[in-house]
Formats: C-alpha cells, structure tokens, sequence
C-alpha cells in the first residue's frame, strides 16, 4: 500500500509533467497525443490494480468489500459523465484527437480517482492529497515568479510588469484556471493544520505556496482568474458569517446563495441566446470582452446546426471553421464552461456535468469535515466564474485537478459514513 501511495503522491504533484509530450522526442512514438503525467497515472494504476488483485486472490479481503470501499455518492453521475464523453467520439472530425482527449482528461482521470478513494479510505486520510496538490501549485507558480525576475532583470520592472507571465503554459489564463481551484483547497488546508504541531512545516509551506500562487495569478493579469480569486475570497467571508448566523439568518444566506446560483445560469442562458446583440460588426476596439461575444456568437451558430450532439471532442476548432463571424482566429474551446461541454459531449454530456456539480455541492454539505467541504465549494465556485470566460477542465492538468477534487469529496463523504466504519 506504501509503493501505491507514494506513486499516487508522486503522480498529483507532477501534474506539471504533462508538459512533457511524447511528441517532443524523436524516438517517442505513439497512435494517440502522450505525456509523461498520463505515464506517471497509468503506471500508479497498474501498480494498484495488480496488488489488489494479489490480495483478493490470496483471500485478504472479498471483492464485495472492494467493491463497497469505491462505490460513492458519485458514481452514477460519474458514470453518465464517462458515457456521455465516449458517445460524443461518434462523429467527431478529428477521431485521433478525440480519442486523446477521452483518454487523457476522462478514462485516466477516472482511473487516478479509484486509486486516490482507495488508498484514502484504507487510512482514512486524505491531508496527504492536499500535500500532493500544494507541491504542484509550488512548481508551477515557482516558474512564474522566476520568468518575472529573469525578465525584470533584462528588461526592467516596467517591461516585466506589463508582460503577461505564463509559467509552463503556452498562454496566461491557464495560470489562474489551475491556481484557483488549489487556492481554495489550501484554505482549507491552512485552517485544518493551524493547531498541528506536527505539521507546522506543512502550514507554513501551504501559507508560503498560496502567496506564490496569488501573486502567479497576478503576474498573468488575466481578469477572468482576479475575478474568480475574488470569488473565492467573497465565498469564504460569506461561509464563516454563516457559521455564525442565526438559524433565521442563515435560512436567509441560504436562500441568497441560492439565488446567486439562479442569476449565473439565468445571464449565462440570456448572454447566449441575445448573443447577435453583443457580438460587434465591422471595425471594432479588439479586447478579451469582443474576442469572446465573437467566439460566443459562432459557436452558437454552430449550435443551432447540431445541438444535441455538438462537435464531438476535439472537434470544435475543425467545425468552428465554418461558423466564425467577427473574429478570424480559430480557437480549441468556445471559452466558456457550460458552452464547451455542450460542443465536446453534447447535451448529454452538458447536463452530467451539471448533475455532476450539483452532486458534488450536495454531497460535499454532508461532509463531516466542514472546513474541506468550504474549501471544495470553493474551488467548484471558481471553475464556474472563471469558466464563464474562459475553459475549465479540457486540458491535461485541469482535467486531473478536477477528478482529484470529485476524489475529495467522495472521500469526506465516505470516510465518516457509519456504513463503511462498521
């Protein structure tokens, strides 16, 4: 069980390796796109499927009790998810590609998932994970503030300063789509960890890595990630208000929060369906604002010529081609969180998402431990802000960060479950 942890541990904290592409050596060579981090997940996989399977051959333990340590709150809606993603490789133009993208932010999360709920519930312990997640915020954010001294030192602090910093990335919005989500997660950390003197080194380095990443997010000067880091910030003062509250008053924070949810979804369906309004014609101020009202509008129109099945994955930026109104780029995703799920996996795929966050909010509020439930919200609260700009999930990184955090939750759900300590 030690070998399985540590790969596991070593797995999270790579996630930063799936910079590393097959396609990068000559002497790689592979069907479908490859990286090390999907190497790292299939090998912690492997290791873990075959120990079990040694154990329940030697009779240390029944497949039934296997079986009731994975099965989770989730699995239905995780099921209709998987489902939903493998139908949507019917029909879609790029075939090689889609097949890359089910492989990598899909059937691999959801492998890296079983093994994270297993080896968790064994010790009841899941600190480890948040380590895991904290060392990969660190490497990540560590490149971020080293490219800004290096070009601060060229080129001068003005220089530095209004140049947009990327870190490992390839553009600078996915510095916060990352960080945000490990933000909130390092809250929580932090407030579980204050009173362990055993684990001050770990407080600490949680309290020094989430400067890093804040100040990361700041050096990509990427709107849509302040926004969302905001959001976290005004969520977590809203969540220790309400443990304070009243029963009356917090009925009413409730009921807000709630409506919150409402308005989100409400400007998101009304944006959508008004877009021809907002997108602009002819000579226009070019900004992040127009570029997506441009994106918005085409991936509408190619919407309406195929609605319940979408693009399938990977197929956007091919199909994009033929709808695109004031804006000549082609572009991977719609940059947008309920629009991209609709054209990868189609309808079906768009509501299991949605099911999916649903049940992840309410099964992370019948959590035990209510300090990891705040910081799980949390992180979901900014993939859907930050998302409704930009693209959450559909990267290698992302993908994994959002399976691990479906793990969490299984796992504060499950790790006080009367059923399962009998």
């Amino acid at each position: 069980m030690k070998i399985i942890k540590n790969l596991a541990f070593v797995s999270i904290a790579l996630i930063p390796s799936f910079a590393i592409r097959c396609k990068n050596f000559s002497w790689c060579s592979s069907p479908i796109p490859f990286t090390f981090l999907e190497l790292l997940i299939l090998v912690t996989f492997f290791a873990w499927l075959i120990w079990l399977l040694y154990r329940l051959r030697m009779g240390k333990e029944s497949l039934s009790d296997q079986l009731q340590r994975l099965e989770g709150p989730l699995i239905l809606p995780i099921g209709v998810f998987l489902l939903a993603a493998t139908i949507s490789l019917w029909g879609t133009t790029d075939l090689k590609g889609g097949l890359g993208v089910w492989k990598a932010y899909f059937l691999e999360g959801f492998l890296l998932y079983l093994v994270i709920v297993d080896v968790s519930l064994r010790e009841k312990d899941y600190f480890w994970v948040l380590k895991a997640l904290l060392i990969s915020g660190f490497f990540i954010s560590s490149v971020s503030i080293v490219k800004f001294l290096i070009l601060m030192k060229t080129s001068g602090f003005e220089n530095a300063a209004s140049t947009r910093i990327s870190s490992i990335y390839e553009f600078a919005n996915a510095v916060p789509l990352y960080f945000g989500p490990l933000i909130s997660l390092s809250a929580s950390f932090c407030a579980l960890q204050y009173k362990n003197l055993k684990e001050r080194v770990w407080f600490v380095f949680a309290i020094i890595i989430s400067i890093f990443m804040i100040g990361a997010i700041f050096l990509s000067q990427s709107k849509g990630g302040i926004v969302g880091i905001f959001s976290i910030l005004v969520f977590w003062v809203g969540y220790l208000i309400s443990r304070s509250l009243s029963p009356q008053l917090n009925k009413i924070f409730k009921y807000s929060v709630f409506f919150a949810v409402i308005f989100y979804f409400a400007l998101n369906i009304f944006v959508f369906l008004n877009i021809g309004s907002f997108a602009p014609e002819g000579r226009y101020v070019r900004n992040s604002v127009s570029s997506r009202y441009c994106i918005w509008e085409g991936t509408k129109n190619l919407l309406s010529g195929g609605p319940i099945q979408g693009s399938g994955l990977n197929g956007f930026q091919q199909d994009y081609k033929g709808y695109k109104t004031c804006l000549a780029e082609n572009y991977y995703y719609p940059h947008n969180i309920l629009l991209t799920f609709w054209v990868e996996t189609g309808i079906l795929g768009l509501i299991a998402f949605l099911w999916l966050s649903f049940e992840f909010i309410k099964i992370s509020l019948k959590g035990e431990n209510k300090i990891l439930t705040a910081g799980l919200i949390g992180a979901i609260v900014y993939m859907f802000i930050h998302g409704s700009v930009d693209v959450p999930f559909f990267k290698n990184d992302l993908s994994i960060q959002f399976w691990i955090l479906l793990s969490l939750v299984t796992i504060n759900f499950k790790i006080t479950d009367k059923k399962f300590n009998r």
